[in-house]
This record gives C-alpha cells, sequence and structure tokens, in this order.
C-alpha cells in the first residue's frame, strides 16, 4: 500500500511506492476541468486520482511481469515494445501485488472468439489512464505547445534532440511534476467510452518522432497488439478516500 498520510491528501502531493524493491512515483491529481484537443470541448474530471510521475521503467515492468520486452534496455529506461493489452496486463499484476482487485476483465465474445479487454469501473486499482485524465495532466492547467513548455528542448526526447530513448528525468518536469508526457515514448491510454475497439489511442509522441509531433495535442490510434520500440505507457490508480485520512 501507498504510505497513509496523517491529514487529507492535498493537490499534487507525490506519493512514493516501494514495489518488490522498485519505487513508483505517483502524483495526485484532484478533480478539475479540461480541455480536450487544441479547441475542443471542456470536460469535467469528477474524482481525485493518482497518477505515475513517469511512464513506466524497465525495471518496474521487469519486477512485476518477470519479462523486459524493451528493444533498448536498460532498466532506468520506459519500458517499450509493449502492446496495449501487455500494458493492461500489468496493471492487473500490480494490483494483485499491491493487495487490490484487479480492474481489467478478458472476454472472448463467442460469435468471433475475439479477445476483449472490460473495465470494471467498481474496482479501486491501477489502470492505464483515460485520455481526458492523460490531457489535464499534461496541460497542469496551462496553455503549452508541449508537456511544460513552449520549447520541446526543456521537456522532450524526440528525433531533433536524440537518436534512442533517454531518461525521461533528463528533462524539465510540468508545473504538477509530470515527465516525459511530451516526446519520449508514446503512452497507451484507455478509449473515452467503455465500448470495445482493437485500437487504442496513444498520446505524445516519441524518441522517434521530430518536435511536431510532441505536443501534447498528439495522438495516434494503434491496434491493441501493436508493439514497437516508441510505445510504453503510465499508469493511473483511483484513490479510496480512507487510505489518506
Amino acid at each position: 500500500m501507498f504510505a497513509e498520510p496523517k491529514k487529507e491528501l492535498k493537490p499534487f502531493v507525490k506519493l512514493t511506492r516501494l514495489i518488490l524493491g522498485i519505487e513508483l512515483q505517483m502524483v495526485y491529481l484532484p478533480p478539475g476541468t479540461v480541455i480536450l484537443g487544441d479547441d475542443g470541448e471542456s470536460t469535467w474530471i469528477e474524482k481525485g486520482f493518482l497518477l505515475s510521475a513517469e511512464p513506466i521503467t524497465q525495471a518496474l515492468y521487469r519486477v512485476v511481469m518477470s519479462d523486459n520486452p524493451s528493444y533498448h534496455k536498460r532498466l532506468q529506461l520506459p519500458v517499450e515494445s509493449v502492446s496495449w493489452l501487455h500494458s493492461a496486463l500489468f496493471c492487473n499484476q500490480l494490483s494483485k501485488l499491491d493487495d487490490l482487485s484487479a480492474c481489467y476483465q478478458a472476454v472472448k465474445q463467442i460469435s468471433t472468439q475475439e479477445l476483449q479487454i472490460r473495465w470494471q469501473r467498481d474496482k479501486v486499482a491501477y489502470r492505464l489512464p483515460t485520455e481526458a485524465e492523460w490531457e489535464y495532466a499534461a496541460k497542469a492547467g496551462r496553455k503549452l505547445k508541449y508537456a511544460g513548455s513552449d520549447s520541446f528542448n526543456d521537456v522532450a526526447w524526440c528525433s531533433v534532440n536524440t537518436p534512442e530513448p533517454q531518461l525521461v528525468r533528463n528533462k524539465q518536469p510540468n508545473a504538477w511534476g509530470f515527465y516525459g508526457m511530451s516526446g519520449g515514448v508514446y503512452e497507451w491510454c484507455w478509449d473515452q467510452n467503455d465500448a470495445w475497439h482493437k485500437e487504442k489511442p496513444c498520446r505524445g509522441g516519441s524518441w522517434k518522432q521530430d518536435e511536431n509531433h510532441a505536443g501534447i495535442s498528439e495522438r495516434r490510434l494503434l491496434d491493441f497488439m501493436s508493439a514497437d520500440s516508441e510505445i510504453g505507457f503510465r499508469i493511473a490508480c483511483d484513490v479510496p478516500q480512507d487510505w489518506f485520512l
């Protein structure tokens, strides 16, 4: 479990979880409003949640899943070459390690034998962020091109400043303490609605793409089994109020 503060959790406070000897730093985000896209609709984030301060590292993925699929292997780097499906399975396994109930359920359609993943929203567990939650965290209440700056060099690793993945903490975080939400690795998200689609959203650009594809609005739809050295993920977790009182 997370360490339990003696008073109500403050917005943007950082919580560090030690998982099988590997640190996972999460940031608490309170309910709030985000404008989706550059000039999209206003969306209300109804309840507070935790989001990892950086993409999941190879070190954490390895101890949770007993595997490291990354092409560029270095334990401190973001895990990559991981599919949406395996990102969801990681969340389930991490939840079990932390005595939480896994929230993703694998279901096979009888007519097609197609595997689908359903989110049981009543479960308090580690999970992928929704696109609205991801964008809420990336924008951090500001209107900037990149997550934390209008200059990509301040916050993003992309093809114009690196030929390979780099440590995200070697760049500046945004105002709420999140690293690597521009460039680095694309990050898998949950669909905005619960309907099943094989194509899943990933956000934020990567080290393979130039600065024009590292902005907060950068978005791709890829098959849920796609795995490439420019794709990783970060995780969210819902917050039971009694953890922090």
